[in-house]
Order: C-alpha cells, then sequence, then structure tokens
C-alpha cells in the first residue's frame, strides 16, 4: 500500500486547495499523491474537507461545515 492509501481515509478531515474543475464538475484536489474529487469547490479556493469514499487511485469529498457554514478557509478568486 502507497502512502495515499494508508493515509487518506472515509470521514477523516483534511485542508486542501483546489487545482482545477473536472468533467464532472467536481473541483480536483491532490492530497498525499492521491486525486481527490470535491463537491461544490472551484480552483483557488483552500477548503476543510472530509473524505465520503476512498477508491484504490482516488477519493471523494465534501467541504466540511464548520461554523462559517462553508468549509472555505481560503480563496484567491476576487
Amino acid at each position: 500500500m502507497s502512502t495515499a492509501e494508508n493515509t487518506v481515509q472515509p470521514g477523516q478531515h483534511y485542508t486542501v486547495v483546489i487545482e482545477k474543475v473536472t468533467h464532472g464538475g467536481a473541483g480536483l484536489a491532490n492530497l498525499h499523491g492521491m486525486s481527490i474529487f470535491v463537491e461544490d469547490a472551484i480552483p483557488g479556493q483552500e477548503v476543510e474537507i472530509v473524505v465520503t469514499k476512498k477508491k484504490e487511485n482516488f477519493a471523494e469529498a465534501q467541504k466540511h461545515k464548520g461554523t462559517e457554514g462553508l468549509g472555505i478557509i481560503h480563496s484567491t478568486i476576487d
């Protein structure tokens, strides 16, 4: 098993930066060498996420709805 397979687990919270939007509309981030698809995220956002599903080569996540309710920590978008 690779480091990503051991580290990224469903239910865990992480902070990631969205790099681009994928064909399906999810934001794409990279975490420990694993692609993470994040619902309702756009490039340039630094977001807190919770992993919802993990597959062999990728994971799916949602923005963590913290005290602000958005999960966005920082955005480079004006």
